[in-house]
């Protein structure tokens, strides 16, 4: 049986941000009846406030605020260097493992798990930085024919790195002998029709 609680629970946001680790929910939330331990389910059931970032044991998570983690490679304290432009709450760098010649990631500078997760803000800051990338991209290289932007919002999409972040591949003519499809090469098979 599930906590009650478990649909409203601001815990849950955090593990789907990637900031914190699932083990609380097993533990807990999903346990049978280990629920009744959480404090968290003690002091709403008794209508007593507790912050957000109060987790099951009652210790008080600072780190769940910080709008970063860590170990995420794609944070920006730990890719300070390699940020190209930024544009209010998002940033760009360009791709470790680019596709073609340009390929950029445009990311929220806050900590999130997913384009889903993503703030309308951060969204409409990341659509406006995509725009300036593209046309930076286009001005210095004329071999630009058309871009491909992509989002992978989860492992069984591809996604590698828990932080959000939108790709921007440039494309050139004869990158590829058929590119009629695009996106839908992403699976085997389904990119002609």
């Amino acid at each position: 049986m599930t906590c009650k609680w478990y649909n409203v629970c601001p815990l849950r946001r955090f593990e789907r941000e990637g900031t914190l680790d699932d083990s609380w929910e097993q533990n807990y939330c999903k346990s049978s009846y280990n629920w009744r331990n959480c404090k968290r389910y003690q002091l709403e059931e008794e209508g007593i406030y507790h912050p957000d970032n109060m987790l099951p044991n009652g210790k008080i998570d600072k780190s769940l605020y910080s709008g970063e983690k860590k170990d995420c490679p794609f944070c920006s304290k730990n890719i300070k260097s390699k940020i190209i432009e930024r544009y209010g709450t998002v940033m760009a760098i360009e791709d470790n493992h680019p596709v073609t010649d340009g390929h950029t990631l445009v990311m929220p500078i806050r900590h999130v798990a997913d384009f889903f997760l993503m703030t309308a803000e951060e969204k409409r800051d990341a659509d406006k930085l995509i725009r300036v990338i593209r046309d930076r991209i286009k001005k210095s290289d004329s071999t630009v024919t058309g871009f491909n932007i992509g989002v992978n919002c989860g492992k069984n999409a591809g996604q590698s790195v828990m932080h959000a972040h939108i790709h921007i591949i440039p494309r050139r003519d004869g990158d590829t002998p058929n590119p009629k499809g695009g996106v839908r090469g992403v699976i085997p098979g389904k990119m002609g029709y």
